[in-house]
């Protein structure tokens, strides 16, 4: 190709750059314009000869003044399409006021559609004036047409050159605009693989309730140019004016914040100034930290304080609370504002909690919907797919199936597209991994989620949401917070403690509805389901479309197996039977390694191992463990139960109904050998239950022999179905209320009993009560203090769990709704209040007494054989007045 053929060529490249700017500029799409300022570098370091040419705002955010620089040549480049007296001005006013001219000798605007025809302003004159630099408007103003013009008689080789590098950049242009105009359908396929999680049930929108705390979190993560304006609302919380009131009677100099709250209107608008933002609210909120930090309540230096005058030491330790309160508070509010920028810049979200608390729930919610809803790009990856490639490009490979992606050659060519849609739209490009556990090859993937991790955190506007469980995290990915990259983690770890009660109550709500049940729970049952949402979900599927009626009690065992039957009737008719056999068979693995987690099935039948499949892929009853692999055991699977109260329910199952109907002895011989292990207490309790259910006389023998039969029998009881408990159990319990006997089986079931308030079960409050009024002094006050797991000499100290008890119940008394053994219990309770409490219990009593619809329980309670019991009942007077 000769100079004119490269020439024509070139003028082509800009002429066609050049319409496609103002079109997108005409359509408001002037994220084109930024995209720009890396267009021209290779073409301007070629015909300026300034090799080393840099677009200045990766070297700092938001350089003043000039987007290109080389400072081998101390040449400067201002890239605009914005071709007015007035924009030229402005960049020269700032070129003037930041004092670039310290390390630019010569300043260039280029204007990447057309500059006007002459720039004739007074004003423009005037401020190149007051420059050091050379600045002429006819060559330092230019546009396409003066490189054309700079350039028509350049050597062919520098031709060459500026047509290869041109041809490149208008690749890459091109794959740019053409992927933003794809946008959409890109972003398409994330949506449909939630969709897939969708059918498959591993995320039910309907049910979802998001924890309040990490909904924050996420928010202002996510889109720090929206949600950014929370850390002024934090910086408006501040206010000196009543603190420098106490500190000028002590005779010390007012506290001035330096920090000037912005307005809505005021808060940057793009990415990039809002990162420029941040660390500059850094900076000033943590000066501002040092300087109240000595007035509050944990001063960093003691030693080095405030110095008062001699004659206010007086008046200073006057005021001392009040002053440490106001400075305090000042200071928490700024360190919550810096955590709310910490949140913002942080680079990777990590959502890690035990199996079954919701994360894919949580991170398709917040994809489907709050992302969504404010246009963030993300793509979703569900983990398991990353199965389907090789290492180490599984996360590439992913992303590149997508058709609407330009041909990328590498994860860091997708990343750089990624960040310049980010800088464009003004917002972060988010990609999501959902449970990095599900990943076969744990320690190949650690590495290359790693090196993905530290190449997206080279990109400005790149973020990355992980959720992994728990113990998969600490055993394998915990490096990571240990990698170059560690300081841009932002971790929720457990998304069910950041649950409230109101939002565990939404979340069963949402659940039954969903599942079309119709229940009445009591607060009992309903506490067993918000206390697990695991069992939630499993009680629900079993009972999807029921009508239940009133539930007062869910057990454990009975939702074990009533789940495993379904489980089986749900599999193919060839794996029906194998089900329990292929549980009972890792049962027996665990029992005869002595190693009850981490199980290697290799060797197992095929079926077995497809039903293991099975239930890991659905982490109910299996889960995929991370294991070390060794040369034989690499294509092995690993794996362990869910739950570790499951795993001791299909032992005890084993046990129960496989070994003990075929070798007595070899039963007998396994569960007393089971006696050291932490897995012993859960795996009797089981044993135990499962006797009860089928009356195995010579399983319950066998238990009842067992060392600390009474303890096990106090946990193992509260899980028993109320249709097995008979009059046996009631003298049993009653025996075990013995107060010279074992204080923690006595505070075991005497909990168990309150806690069951049911009139029609044989082990309910009643009886407790009845029991609490048949003993005589001390027997009845240590009773209680056992109860509380406390005594006498050292309620004083610490935590008081009767105050603490009778205090809830003054916030929310009994109500008048007839005989109520709750109010029986809190009669018998309250003489042992300190005297202020036990006043406001009377007072309280005593109303309730006066409207005369509980009269029976203090009648009740009179009768105590105890005379501090009885003599407290007797002295509470029916007030007759106001009720609460």
């Amino acid at each position: 190709m000769n100079s004119q053929k490269y020439l024509d060529q070139i003028k082509r490249y800009f002429t066609h750059l050049v319409v496609d700017i103002k079109c997108n500029n005409a359509c408001d799409h002037f994220d084109i314009n930024k995209i720009a300022e890396n267009f021209f570098i290779p073409m301007l370091s070629i015909i300026f000869d300034c090799p080393d040419l840099k677009n200045q705002n990766l070297i700092k955010a938001n350089f003043p003044s000039v987007d290109l620089g080389s400072i081998a040549r101390k040449l400067s480049f201002q890239i605009t399409s914005d071709g007015s007296s007035s924009k030229i001005i402005h960049t020269l006013e700032k070129f003037r006021e930041h004092r670039v001219g310290a390390l630019f000798d010569e300043l260039y605007i280029l204007i990447i559609t057309e500059k006007q025809g002459s720039y004739t302003s007074k004003a423009l004159t005037e401020e190149i004036e007051k420059h050091s630099i050379t600045f002429h408007v006819d060559t330092h103003v230019i546009d396409y047409t003066d490189l054309i013009a700079k350039i028509a008689s350049a050597p062919i080789e520098k031709l060459q050159a500026l047509h290869e590098a041109l041809t490149a950049e208008f690749e890459r242009y091109s794959d740019y605009s053409r992927f933003r105009k794809d946008l959409d359908g890109f972003l398409h396929f994330s949506k449909s693989k939630i969709e897939i999680e969708k059918n498959t049930k591993k995320y039910i929108p309907s049910i979802y309730v998001e924890p309040t705390k990490s909904k924050e979190t996420t928010r202002i993560f996510g889109h720090p140019t929206f949600f950014g304006r929370k850390i002024e609302d934090e910086i408006r919380k501040v206010d000196y004016s009543y603190l420098n009131k106490l500190l000028a009677k002590i005779d010390i100099a007012p506290l001035t914040s330096a920090i000037v709250p912005l307005s809505d209107n005021d808060f940057p608008r793009s990415i990039e100034e809002v990162g420029k933002y941040l660390t500059e609210r850094k900076a000033l909120i943590g000066s501002e930290v040092e300087r109240v930090n000595p007035f509050g309540h944990s001063p960093k230096n003691r030693v080095v304080g405030p110095v008062v005058p001699s004659e206010k030491e007086a008046m200073q330790h006057l005021l001392k609370l009040k002053t440490e309160g106001m400075a305090s508070y000042a200071e928490w509010t700024y360190i919550e504002a810096l955590g709310l920028i910490k949140k913002a810049e942080s680079k990777i979200l990590l959502i890690t909690s035990v199996a079954g608390q919701g994360k894919t729930n949580f991170i398709c919610d917040l994809v489907e919907n709050q992302f969504a809803k404010f246009e963030i790009p993300t793509v979703f990856i569900p983990a398991r797919e990353l199965n389907k490639y090789p290492h180490p490009t599984r996360i590439f490979s992913f992303i590149s199936q997508n058709r609407f992606l330009p041909k990328c050659d590498n994860v860091y060519d997708v990343l750089d597209l990624f960040n310049r849609v980010s800088k464009g739209i003004n917002k972060p490009f988010i990609v999501a991994i959902d449970g990095i556990n599900e990943v076969k090859e744990l320690d190949s993937f650690h590495s290359e989620l790693s090196d993905f991790l530290n190449a997206a955190c080279q990109f400005e506007f790149i973020k990355t949401i992980i959720t992994c469980r728990t113990e998969f995290f600490d055993s394998k990915f915990s490096s990571l917070l240990s990698e170059p990259f560690s300081d841009s983690i932002l971790r929720i770890e457990d998304l069910k403690a950041e649950m409230s009660d109101e939002s565990l109550r939404r979340m069963l709500r949402s659940y039954l509805k969903h599942f079309q049940i119709k229940i009445e729970l009591s607060r009992n049952a309903a506490s067993f389901l918000k206390s697990d949402l695991l069992m939630m979900r499993i009680f629900c599927d079993l009972n999807e479309g029921k009508d239940k009626g009133y539930v007062s009690d869910i057990y454990k065992i009975q939702l074990y197996q009533d789940y495993l039957l379904r489980k089986a009737e749900s599999l193919p008719k060839q794996l029906k039977k194998e089900l329990l056999s292929s549980l009972y068979r890792i049962a027996q693995h665990m029992l005869s390694d002595n190693c009850f987690h981490n199980i290697n099935i290799g060797g197992y039948t095929v079926e077995q191992q497809e039903i293991v499949e099975r239930l890991v892929s659905e982490d109910i009853i299996l889960r995929r463990e991370p294991s070390e692999k060794t040369l034989d055991t690499m294509l092995d699977e690993t794996i362990s139960f869910t739950y570790d109260e499951l795993r001791d329910f299909i032992i005890a199952s084993y046990l129960v109904k496989d070994l003990a109907k075929t070798d007595s002895s070899a039963f007998y011989s396994i569960f007393a050998s089971l006696e050291p292990l932490p897995i012993y207490e859960g795996v009797f309790k089981y044993v135990y239950l499962i006797a009860r259910q089928s009356n195995d006389a010579f399983i319950l023998m066998q238990c009842e022999d067992a060392k600390s039969f009474d303890v096990h029998y106090s946990h193992a009881i509260a899980t028993l179905p109320h249709e097995l408990q008979t009059e046996d159990d009631v003298e049993r319990v009653i025996q075990y209320l013995d107060v010279n006997g074992d204080k923690h089986v006595l505070a075991n079931l005497a909990v168990f009993l309150f806690n069951n308030d049911s009139s029609d079960r044989l082990l309910n409050r009643r009886l407790l009560v009845e029991h609490i009024n048949s003993l005589g002094d001390p027997d009845a006050e240590n009773l209680l203090f056992a109860m509380f797991r406390t005594q006498a000499s050292a309620r004083r100290w610490g935590e008081d769990p009767i105050k603490d008890f009778l205090r809830a119940w003054l916030e929310d008394p009994t109500p008048d709704d007839g005989e109520d053994l709750y109010l029986i219990f809190v009669i018998q309770l309250a003489f042992l209040a300190d005297y202020g409490l036990r006043f406001e219990v009377k007072s309280e009593l005593e109303q309730i007494k006066g409207r005369g619809k509980n009269t029976a329980c203090f009648g009740f309670v009179e009768n105590a054989r105890s005379s501090d019991i009885s003599t407290f009942a007797k002295s509470i007077d029916a007030f007759v007045g106001a009720s609460k």
